[in-house]
């Protein structure tokens, strides 16, 4: 069985909510030296994305797609166990990551976290629902590079935007890059109110978070 035949089996046993077939093809992953960052990437995160464009057109209820974000968490743990087994990776940089106040969507910015992480960022993981003000506390504290926000709903969009207006005012706004990404956020939303980057999905927030680095 090649890598794109174990990646396809890993993506529908997770469309199918099937833990034990989904462990079963992560191992199969492993073991035939499957970079994480694709298992990641072309597997788990492309079923959620699936199951998530499902759910939005009602062909599949929440509770199928809760039971799919609980298994790939679950892997996730995994593939992060097995990284810091690796060798180090050089350090690009540090980046502070959350959703945003009002928002306990949790999965999307968690393979954000798990990816760069895989491809040498430090990651401190400030989680959901963080009001701004804690942000700015936590930038002040670590001195990241980068900030990314995550908002997935249109409701929420807006403490992107204030937290970047309340890092002008605390006065670190030129110390860091930040960095927004979300279901119903856009490259033009993310300039309109002052970002520095855009990101539609893991993959591409490490590449955008390498660019505002001069990496790339």
């Amino acid at each position: 069985m090649n890598k794109e035949d174990i990646l396809e089996k890993l993506r529908s046993a997770l469309m199918d909510q099937d833990e034990e077939t989904v462990n079963e093809y992560v191992d199969k992953a492993i073991e035939n030296g499957i970079d994480p960052i694709d298992i990641l990437n072309k597997g788990l995160a492309a079923a959620l994305q699936e199951l998530g464009e499902l759910f939005a057109e009602e062909e599949i209820f929440l509770p199928e797609l809760l039971i799919a974000a609980d298994i790939t968490l679950g892997v996730m743990v995994r593939l992060e166990d097995s990284l810091k087994g690796e060798d180090k990776l050089e350090k690009r940089g540090t980046v502070l990551l959350a959703t945003v106040e009002g928002d306990v969507h949790d999965i999307g910015k968690s393979l954000v976290a798990m990816v760069m992480k895989a491809c040498g960022y430090e990651v401190i993981d400030a989680g959901k629902d963080v009001p701004n003000t804690k942000m700015i506390e936590l930038v002040k504290k670590h001195k990241p590079d980068l900030v990314g926000l995550s908002a997935l709903l249109l409701t929420t969009m807006t403490a992107q935007s204030q937290f970047i207006e309340m890092a002008k005012e605390a006065g670190i706004r030129d110390q860091i890059k930040v960095l927004l990404g979300g279901a119903p956020v856009s490259r033009d939303w993310a300039m309109k109110v002052g970002a520095d980057g855009f990101s539609e999905d893991a993959s591409a927030a490490v590449v955008e978070a390498d660019k505002l680095m001069g990496r790339a």
